[in-house]
Parts: C-alpha cells; structure tokens; sequence
C-alpha cells in the first residue's frame, strides 16, 4: 500500500518533494503553517472544496455555511483508510475496491479513496441537510456504521 501512494499521505514537511531548506525554515519558524503545506490537509481541502462543490452543491453550502472544516476528520478517514469509521470487515472490502481500482491507475494516488470520501458525505446527507455546526462535526467524527459497503461503493463510483 505504501509503494501504490498511500506514503505520500503521511509524509511530514520535511519529507516533501523540494525539502528545500526555505521550507524547512519557515515551518520551524511557524511562518509557514503545517496545514498550508501538509499533503493530507491539501487533499482533504481538495475533496471538500472541489469534488464535493461539484457533486453536491446544497450540501456543500450547508457545510460551508454551517463553518464545517474538513481537515478536522478527513485527515483521519485518509490515513486511517477509514479503519476508525468502520468494522474491520467493512474496511477490508472498502480496501480491496481500493487496491483494485489502484491496479488500473498509473499515477498512484489511491484516487478512489477520494471518493469514497464523497460517497460518505453523500450516505449522510439527509442527517448533515438537518442538523447544525456541533451536530455535523459529532456525525462525522463519529461515522454512522454500516453493514456493507456496497452503497458506499456505488455512490463512490457515481
């Protein structure tokens, strides 16, 4: 899995592409915030700001508006693979689609798990539409479990 791109999801600042020594000193210096260069908070930014804005856009400005910031959770759902969201059975499936949509992809991104990301919001949509700021944070830190992912699955695909 490491080899495929999930790697990428876990290096620090000082294991980034340029490494260059500016980087490494504004970041020490805090006049750089992790945030701003840290690839899992850029994907997960990524996910919400774009793929989600397209897919869905009433409950994007839901969550905007409601000052949802999806770095809080979604950097867990990416490097955790979900495994904190769901049953270590559901995981494994959600994992297999993983790996197996990873095979057909040359640039090793784990893409899919992006969208599975979407496909969760997309589960709970009709909860987050509902509630308010703290309601919204509570149902995604605390994923709702499922039996079987293969709802997930589908949304994701859509």
């Amino acid at each position: 899995m490491m080899y495929c791109g999930i790697k990428k999801l876990y290096e620090t600042p000082y294991d980034m592409v340029n490494n260059s020594k500016k980087v490494q000193e504004d970041f020490l210096n805090f006049k750089v915030e992790e945030k701003e260069i840290d690839i899992v908070y850029k994907r997960a930014l990524d996910i919400y700001h774009n793929m989600l804005r397209n897919y869905d856009q009433d409950l994007f400005g839901h969550l905007i508006k409601n000052k949802i910031d999806p770095t809080t959770y979604m950097v867990r759902w990416l490097r955790c693979l979900f495994c904190r969201e769901f049953s270590y059975k559901v995981c494994i499936q959600l994992w297999d689609i993983i790996l197996l949509e990873e095979f057909f992809q040359s640039d090793k991104k784990f893409q899919f798990a992006d969208y599975i990301c979407v496909a969760m919001y997309e589960n709970v949509k009709g909860q987050i539409l509902t509630s308010g700021e703290e309601e919204i944070l509570k149902l995604l830190f605390r994923y709702p479990q499922i039996d079987s992912p293969v709802d997930l699955i589908k949304n994701a695909y859509k």
